[in-house]
């Protein structure tokens, strides 16, 4: 075999094993990896995240668009909270080890942390150029989800007291509205619901089971009614991305283990948990990269192939010509 062709195969091979399990779309640099919340507003208008109730927690990163808001008396954010310019974030409450953000408050021209009787680490490091791609990527997503064409014919999934398990796919749906019910995500493969009027879970769950990761389950809401969880507890749990841009998202209460993307306001109250797909055992998230992601993961598995014949090449298990 010629080794130019096995350094294809081979290269193909990666980007095939990776292509499987990833989403059809991407987030880019809005991805779940990096973010527990992201207020995607355009910033013509003051859109506000609150946090209340100090049962809760936001484990991960925390990002809040050009003259966007966060305010809280509780949960504590265990990551890191990026400002973009003229944004705010006020605090108020008791924090363990007086601390409302235990990661580092990055600051964008003009943004405020406020009052200074807390113990916040801040860093003027301009966020607003990633928070910007941020919100392109987030606008592209939504864009990208809505052209797929679906793979089932279902119009909608409104339950109440039962349960039902769907194989991956991508679901064009009026409404998602669980009642005391159960969704189940089973599979390898990659979940997008294009959901276009109701999203509500009222004791609700959205569970994964048969190798389903959060990262591959996309909830892209087009709708304006408000995305709302409730029942006690945190009885309401979803896992995977919530993509919003038109809507209002309430956890009152809610447990989300993925991601939460609106472009309008976020609630998080009531002893509410977000919880980062990358969150650390210790608590902390993995930090957004500083520059953009070029997302070019093809190219660098097919050079990592490349790498890899140098080097049985070097340790004399070369491929012969044929």
């Amino acid at each position: 075999m010629h080794k130019f062709t096995a350094l294809l195969g081979i290269g193909a091979f990666f980007a095939f094993q990776t292509g499987v399990r990833a989403l059809p779309i991407t987030l880019g640099a809005a991805g779940p990896n990096d973010w527990a919340i992201l207020e995607v507003g355009n910033g013509s208008i003051v859109e506000q995240v609150d946090l209340s109730n100090p049962q809760g927690g936001i484990f991960g990163n925390v990002g809040i668009q050009k003259a966007g808001k966060i305010q809280g008396s509780g949960p504590q954010i265990y990551g890191d909270l990026y400002l973009g310019d003229g944004a705010s974030a006020q605090f108020s409450g008791t924090y363990l080890n007086n601390q409302p953000v235990t990661g580092t408050v990055h600051l964008g021209s003009g943004a405020t942390v406020s009052p200074n009787s807390y113990l916040f680490t801040t860093v003027s490091d301009n966020p607003q150029l990633l928070l910007g791609q941020t919100r392109t990527d987030a606008i592209n997503a939504s864009s990208a989800a809505g052209a797929l064409s679906p793979t089932s014919t279902l119009t909608q999934i409104n339950l109440s007291h039962t349960s039902l398990t769907l194989a991956p796919g991508v679901y064009d749906l009026s409404a998602l509205h669980l009642d005391h019910s159960t969704l189940t995500l089973s599979g390898a493969g990659s979940f997008v619901f294009n959901i276009s009027s109701i999203f509500t879970l009222n004791s609700g769950k959205i569970l994964l089971a048969g190798g389903a990761t959060e990262q591959d389950v996309l909830f892209n809401y087009t709708g304006t009614n408000q995305v709302a969880f409730s029942g006690g507890g945190n009885d309401s749990e979803l896992h995977g991305i919530i993509l919003a841009l038109n809507a209002d998202v309430a956890l009152a209460p809610g447990l989300v283990v993925g991601e939460i993307i609106s472009g309008q306001d976020i609630s998080v109250v009531s002893g509410a948990i977000i919880r980062q797909t990358t969150v650390t055992e210790s608590g902390q998230a993995g930090r957004p990269p500083d520059n953009v992601p070029d997302n070019s993961s093809t190219l660098a598995l097919i050079l990592i192939s490349f790498g890899f014949l140098i080097l049985l090449k070097r340790f004399g298990l070369g491929l012969r010509e044929g």
